[in-house]
């Protein structure tokens, strides 16, 4: 993941209100995750600032009358930053001086905001084109997987869990055939101790059917009651 860039922002004591607007902004956009984090310079205190070799991703210059007698030695700081790393270099025209040619300018018409009747308005419009610089990053959506055997797998458990069902039913129905066959083969033994021509097969055939029938209904309403009796338990 690309961090966001950090922000320095280079203003001299001469125009308070002026640094505190840029502040406010870059604040709202650190909020916004569109920079990591900005660096306050006041040029009038240290006119001898360098950038230690931290690396700024952006620099920001208040170009008021104070920091015109820094102005060479600041440009040549954002030049020097400029051609060894990617950063944007950006001069608010505050006070009527003379903006760099090669560096990014506002306001875009290029007027002096303290010439201005509504400077709120231009610090307004400010603030949207440093956003525009500076976007916000893009969320990167995680594709699901694509494995087969993700795909595959749900169709093989269906199927295993079906055929489970079904060898269990057959093995119920083959239990009860059996226990059925058992049960009225004695009894009609016990009826019919000759088997001969006495012994009524069709009669012995159709009660262990019928017993076979009882017991898997007996089977399928047992475990329905006790499904409906397990959902009822947990709603």
């Amino acid at each position: 993941m690309v961090s966001q860039p950090t922000i320095y922002c280079i203003h001299a004591s001469d125009a308070p209100q002026h640094t505190g607007e840029l502040k406010t902004i870059l604040l709202r956009m650190k909020t916004e995750n569109r920079i990591s984090d900005f660096k306050a310079v006041d040029i009038s205190s240290t006119p001898n600032f360098s950038f230690n070799g931290e690396d700024p991703q952006g620099i920001i210059v208040l170009l008021t009358d104070e920091t015109e007698r820094t102005r060479t030695d600041i440009e040549k700081l954002m030049s020097n930053a400029s051609q060894s790393r990617s950063v944007k270099l950006i001069e608010i025209i505050v006070d009527n001086l003379p903006y760099h040619n090669t560096f990014i300018s506002f306001p875009s018409d290029l007027k002096p905001i303290r010439s201005r009747d509504d400077m709120n308005l231009v610090w307004t419009n400010i603030e949207q084109s440093l956003k525009e610089l500076f976007p916000t990053p893009k969320v990167e959506v995680v594709k699901p997987s694509s494995d087969p055997i993700q795909i595959i797998k749900p169709i093989g458990v269906s199927v295993a869990t079906t055929a489970f069902r079904f060898l269990r039913s057959l093995a119920a129905f083959a239990f009860y055939f059996f226990l059925s066959l058992i049960f009225w083969l004695a009894i009609f033994t016990n009826l019919f101790t000759d088997w001969g021509d006495d012994f009524s097969w069709g009669s012995f055939s159709l009660l262990t059917v019928l017993t076979i029938v009882g017991l898997m209904i007996f089977r399928h309403r047992r475990k329905r009651a006790k499904r409906n009796s397990l959902q009822d338990s947990t709603s």
